[in-house]
């Protein structure tokens, strides 16, 4: 029997010794890149591509979306709470690290980044 996702589908007789909670659940992947993968002139860093270039992921269990979806809401909700930075302000890693762009990061110390 073939399936189209999974290709041949395991004998019966042997599936009790497969990963089956791998073959039985779907996941998100959420990537996202920074800096480029153009040209780099370090004699100028300004006009030219990014020294590096990052690309990650993270990978959730559809059945665990909702309660991963609540924890990141309760982390940016506590973050407004404290005065850092509002709900509504998109959430930049980069920004935390060396604000340059968005207001919201600059007001922030140091200490509490």
């Amino acid at each position: 029997m073939k399936n189209r996702i999974l290709g041949s589908v395991p004998r019966i007789d042997i599936i009790h010794k497969l990963p089956i909670l791998i073959l039985l659940r779907m996941y998100f992947c959420y990537v996202d890149e920074s800096g480029d993968t153009g040209y780099y002139d370090p004699a100028n860093p300004d006009k030219t591509g990014s020294p590096y270039y990052i690309l990650a992921g993270v990978v959730v269990a559809t059945d665990k979306w909702n309660l991963s979806l609540n924890i990141l809401k309760s982390f940016r909700k506590q973050i407004a709470k404290d005065g850092l930075i509002n709900y509504d302000v998109e959430f930049h890693c980069a920004e935390i690290i060396d604000p340059h762009k968005i207001v919201a990061f600059k007001q922030i110390s140091t200490k509490d980044r």
